[in-house]
């Protein structure tokens, strides 16, 4: 039946990766499956008894106490972390039913980016389902305000973000990014941007049980007066992969989301919180 707006999409085929988990240091291999329409999208543990799956959803996400990652799961024993750059790929290319089987408790770092994940499922390529897709859409502002962190929301036809950094540091300074997130903006522009960390920060989280897996070919390491590990992808890649944290974060509504963003001094426990606020304003209206 025809329908109008775009039609929800999934992938052509399959897809494995493997690597390690940049906090846990430990091996892992991810499946990207193909889903039915309207099944959304959902994580499978496989290495658990019962294989239990994990809806990408408001209601799943468990809190962190570092602010590193974002973690979703059934209870703490059952969760897969660090999903926040395979989300962004999905909400950033459209994808919107697939099925991620994973064999351990977190996401495979790569090389710091969500341009492998990108690559892997362009050249895959995405297939239309028989059902459009479902938007989420505002009906007027939404407010995040905790000084020095403010995330607004207003009403667009399309997701744009704009995404604003005050780093304490002289490498990096303040950072702006203003993107509308299209397909093809997304792989070009946000895709290739690292993660990363800032040198004084290392033995802080290596006590904390953190960044096991994590070195200078998975990220960026910002010393006090220089970069540490090659060259930067852009100029403003720090504030770039903030725009990345930031999409992955937001396809935990479980549906795209048309609005203009914008976030200053955010991070990842200041996007859930902004989430929550978002959901109930929707759930309210």
């Amino acid at each position: 039946m025809p329908f109008d707006g775009p039609p929800q999409q999934t992938l052509a085929g399959e897809i494995e990766l493997t690597g390690v988990g940049v906090h846990s240091g430990q091996p892992v291999r991810l499946r990207l499956l193909p889903a039915a329409a309207d099944t959304g999208l959902r994580f499978r543990r496989v290495d658990l008894p019962g294989t239990p799956e994990i809806p990408v959803t408001p209601d799943h996400i468990i809190p962190d106490e570092f602010g590193r990652c974002t973690t979703i799961g059934l209870d703490a024993a059952v969760s897969v972390g660090m999903v926040e750059h395979l989300l962004a790929v999905c909400l950033g290319l459209g994808l919107d039913n697939a099925l991620f089987e994973i064999d351990g408790g977190e996401a495979p770092i790569g090389d710091g980016s969500a341009r492998p994940l990108t690559d892997a499922c362009l050249e895959c390529g995405l297939a239309a389902l028989d059902r459009p897709r479902r938007y989420v859409e505002l009906q007027g502002p939404v407010v995040y305000d905790r000084f020095p962190v403010q995330i607004i929301a207003l009403p667009s036809p399309t997701l744009r973000v704009t995404y604003f950094v005050d780093f304490d540091n002289e490498v990096v300074l303040k950072q702006a990014g203003d993107f509308e997130i299209t397909p093809e903006t997304f792989a070009r522009e946000l895709a290739p941007a690292r993660t990363f960390c800032f040198e004084s920060e290392i033995e802080m989280l290596r006590a904390a049980g953190l960044i096991r897996g994590g070195d200078l070919t998975c990220a960026v390491v910002v010393g006090r007066d220089r970069i540490l590990g090659g060259p930067l992808r852009f100029p403003d890649e720090m504030v770039r992969h903030k725009i990345i944290d930031l999409l992955g974060d937001l396809c935990l509504l479980g549906r795209p989301l048309r609005a203009y963003v914008s976030a200053w001094r955010a991070g990842h426990a200041r996007h859930i919180e902004f989430l929550d606020v978002l959901r109930k304003t929707i759930e309210g209206n």
